[in-house]
């Protein structure tokens, strides 16, 4: 394990955190490798909270594609909150082991690899390691793999919060007919290949203009700095209609990336969160209750 107090950039690379001037590595942190159960190595790092008293710990829980530089200025709102934090990088993401020769692919066998991978950041890092209650808050992908979690009952989570959750897909044109072409493509071998004219280039390299993840061109700039994904707003609140506990929040105005969006936004989707963790009773061990913010633009 290692504190973290700026860029050290000079370690190995799987222990390593990187920062820029405009996105600093979080003071104060510790860097641990995590190994899964089938033989994966994972990149997390856990802060303690700013504040004199802690509420418990928070375990982000990140979209495709992400990595944990991305979320400084979460993990920092949250530590100013009184939570401590866990981030990991998702196999295939970040700085965890790639299956694929080609790093770029972020390559799993199965879906339910994910769950391999938070039940090994749960063991190692937030059950033995981090004041409870634990708390999920996960974007797009991570809260896919959340919800699945909740509903087969192995979610590590007391409360969880999702952000953007990938439900389905607006981006593909056509959903059935795109789910069919990669159930082939899979069956015949091709299933650690790039998509039909895919490239190995990240959406949130791509220009601001007209980009549907965030309406803020600073921050924007500075994940696409970083760097070197898009969801059905509609499909969620049907989905969280049919919830026995949790409820929805559509934030106005608001593309994909809630957490990096402009200031009145944050502010709009924090002063949910800070009403929803822990502001209600806990629910039972065995219950975990849902909080989704989507955007409408």
């Amino acid at each position: 394990m290692r504190r973290l107090d700026g860029d050290i950039g000079r370690e190995p690379p799987l222990l390593t955190l990187r920062g820029t001037p405009d996105n600093p590595v979080p003071p104060g942190g510790t860097l641990i490798a995590v190994g899964t159960r089938d033989d994966c190595t994972l990149r997390a790092a856990y802060w303690q909270a700013t504040t004199r008293t802690c509420r418990g710990t928070v375990c982000l829980l990140q979209g495709r594609a992400e990595f944990i530089e991305k979320y400084y200025e979460t993990i920092r709102d949250l530590r100013a909150r009184g939570f401590a934090v866990v981030a990991f990088d998702w196999r295939g993401q970040g700085e965890s082991d790639r299956r694929v020769d080609d790093p770029h692919k972020g390559h799993v066998g199965r879906f339910d690899d994910y769950r391999l991978d938070l039940r090994a950041v749960a063991e190692t890092v937030l059950v033995p390691l981090m004041p409870e209650p634990h708390v999920g808050l996960a974007h797009s992908m991570g809260g896919c793999v959340a919800l699945i979690g909740a509903l087969d009952g192995w979610l590590p989570f007391r409360r969880l919060v999702t952000v953007a959750p990938m439900l389905s897909v607006r981006m593909v044109r056509w959903p059935a007919g795109a789910a069919f072409l990669s159930r082939a493509l899979h069956r015949i071998g091709l299933g650690d290949r790039y998509i039909p004219l895919g490239k190995p280039v990240s959406i949130a390299t791509k220009p601001y203009a007209g980009n549907r993840l965030s309406r803020d061109p600073a921050r924007y700039a500075r994940n696409a700095a970083a760097a070197r994904q898009v969801c059905g707003t509609l499909d969620t609140e049907r989905f969280a209609a049919r919830l026995k506990a949790g409820h929805i929040l559509v934030l106005p105005d608001s593309r994909h990336e809630i957490l990096s969006e402009r200031d009145a936004i944050r502010q709009d989707f924090w002063a949910a969160f800070d009403a929803f963790v822990p502001g209600s009773p806990l629910p039972s061990h065995n219950e975990v209750e849902a909080h989704q913010a989507v955007p409408v633009a």
